[in-house]
């Protein structure tokens, strides 16, 4: 009997849905909560107070040799639960085992009937220990609450991973802008810089005394030409004075741009108009 309690015991205790049905010929066990003719492992203990003491009262409740108990998985509840059949047992009695008196703490003669009689079932609640009637329903419920839960903690981590990646791709975006701008700020330096540069120069160039010399001849050459335009032309003059000669050194430099030499034109020609 021990090899066929252990056995229960593992079924039962894979699924709140495995049940067993206790039968021989056109008798069944019955109870008279839904499934009327199935039991499952809390049926078991709060009817009978385990599997021990399920299998010894089976033939004081007419059950002989031949009874066959069945290992079914029930699909649905109540009435309109479905049934696949998984393993059949078949019991054999001894002599011993069907006069053997059993007295267990709590009588239940009037829970466990034939069919088709009826039975109210008790509330085995001891509340001194602390114990508590569990339903089938009950199991069944807290399974789907489990799975629920379960589910949330999944979903919890993926959002917690989507996030990373959110502000791990927002602080890289962050570092290439800040990388942009730096660009950005050092490009409008260096222009500002060659800006000034160019400035500078210029004006370094203007303040040199030579440059001064040679932007006075320039005015004088303006001068006369201006004045040569009212009168009749002179021969020309056989040698070019010092003066020129040095404002020709000035624009034949290299250094000197032809935007430099234009603009003083201009000047010299704005002035004596």
């Amino acid at each position: 009997m021990t090899a066929l309690i252990e056995k229960l015991q593992r079924f039962l205790s894979e699924n709140p849905q495995n049940v067993v049905s206790v039968t021989q010929g056109s008798r069944r066990l019955s109870k008279n909560t839904a499934p009327k003719y199935a039991f499952t492992l809390a049926d078991i203990q709060t009817i009978f107070s385990g599997l021990d003491n399920f299998l010894k009262e089976l033939p004081k409740q007419g059950f002989e040799n031949g009874t066959t108990i069945t290992l079914r998985k029930m699909y649905g509840f109540g009435a309109s639960a479905t049934y696949k059949n998984v393993e059949e047992i078949t019991l054999n009695f001894t002599q011993e085992q069907k006069t053997e008196q059993y007295v267990p703490e709590m009588t239940i003669p009037q829970n466990i009937i034939q069919t088709p009689a009826t039975y109210q079932p008790p509330m085995p609640v001891a509340p001194a220990m602390g114990f508590v009637q569990v339903t089938q329903n009950d199991l069944v419920r807290n399974e789907v609450i489990r799975e629920r839960f379960e589910d949330k903690i999944k979903e919890c981590q993926k959002l917690t991973d989507e996030n990373l990646d959110l502000k791990s791709e927002i602080r890289q975006l962050k570092d290439e802008n800040f990388s942009l701008r730096l660009k950005l700020d050092t490009s409008e330096e260096k222009h500002a810089v060659k800006l000034e540069r160019e400035l500078l120069n210029r004006k370094s160039f203007l303040e040199n005394e030579g440059v001064q010399t040679a932007l006075g001849a320039i005015l004088d050459i303006g001068k006369s030409y201006m004045e040569s335009k009212s009168n009749v032309p002179a021969l020309a003059m056989p040698s070019v004075s010092e003066i020129k000669q040095q404002f020709i050194n000035i624009i034949s430099d290299p250094n000197v741009t032809d935007e430099q030499v234009t603009h003083w034109y201009n000047l010299i020609f704005a002035q004596n108009m």
